[in-house]
């Protein structure tokens, strides 16, 4: 989900919708991408996006500086267009992902834009229940993994009904990063753990279902205390105040032994 700076529109009208979704079509083929959902409203928009390159950043720089660009061109604007970096949260491709897209497809109604979501054009959700031509940038093969049914037209049905269904949002916390069953939490805090602890990422995502400080700290000799601060911080996404608290230190001895003892291996 990315928004308007200031909360301000992204999309003035039809012409800027069709604009972003033909940088979108651009965007999944360049970077060997598959859409399974969207919707365009007014300051904001959600995608759901696989990325079997593990590429989704370079994919949102693309498709959100293309589009600002065009954007300021257009309506004679200048400076940022986005609200800072877009959000990213990961879902397990399964009864999570099917509630994810419902919600996404519910948010013009919520919005009271439209009084069901087959009304509103700039979503996916009349070409995923069949009742407009499927756009060639995206893919429902998500469907029958989603709701496990007999056919095609049976899995669409039970993804209508998820979209209409009032209570929808109790099945997602917005609050987390990750939504899926413990052992997925599992499986992204071991690729964090492994590989993705050197790249940028937001600290909520290093604190995917992080040990406890007490668990992590038992044992530990002085000698490997500076490495288990500086793991604790770095891949676990523990703030340095956190970690001072449970040793007992000030935040400003944490710190020094963070910047003294480099990068963590």
């Amino acid at each position: 989900m990315a928004r308007g700076v200031r909360k301000s529109y992204l999309f003035v009208d039809g012409v800027d919708r069709r604009r972003f979704l033909k940088l979108l079509t651009v965007a999944v083929e360049r970077y060997g991408c598959l859409c399974y959902a969207y919707c365009l409203m007014g300051n904001h928009f959600h995608l759901v996006i696989q990325t079997p390159h593990a590429n989704i950043s370079s994919f949102m720089q693309y498709l959100n500086g293309e589009y600002a660009q065009y954007f300021n061109w257009r309506h004679k604007y200048t400076g940022h267009v986005y609200e800072g970096r877009f959000k990213s949260p990961v879902i397990e491709d399964s009864f999570y992902l099917g509630n994810a897209i419902a919600y996404i497809a519910r948010n013009p109604v919520e919005a009271l834009l439209v009084k069901s979501a087959a009304e509103w054009k700039w979503s996916s959700y009349r070409a995923t229940v069949g009742k407009c031509v499927c756009p060639g940038f995206l893919t429902l093969d998500w469907l029958s993994r989603a709701f496990q049914a007999e056919s095609l037209e049976a899995s669409r049905h039970l993804f209508s009904m998820a979209v209409h269904d009032a209570n929808g949002n109790e099945y997602l916390d917005h609050g987390h990063v990750v939504y899926g069953g413990t052992r997925f939490h599992g499986k992204v805090r071991q690729a964090i753990g492994a590989t993705l602890y050197r790249m940028e990422l937001p600290r909520s995502f290093r604190a995917v279902a992080q040990p406890p400080l007490n668990e992590l700290f038992a044992g530990a000799k002085r000698s490997e205390r500076r490495l288990l601060i500086l793991r604790a911080h770095v891949v676990h996404g523990y703030m340095l105040s956190d970690i001072a608290r449970f040793l007992d230190l000030h935040p400003t001895t944490i710190s020094r032994i963070v910047n003294r003892t480099g990068s963590y291996r």
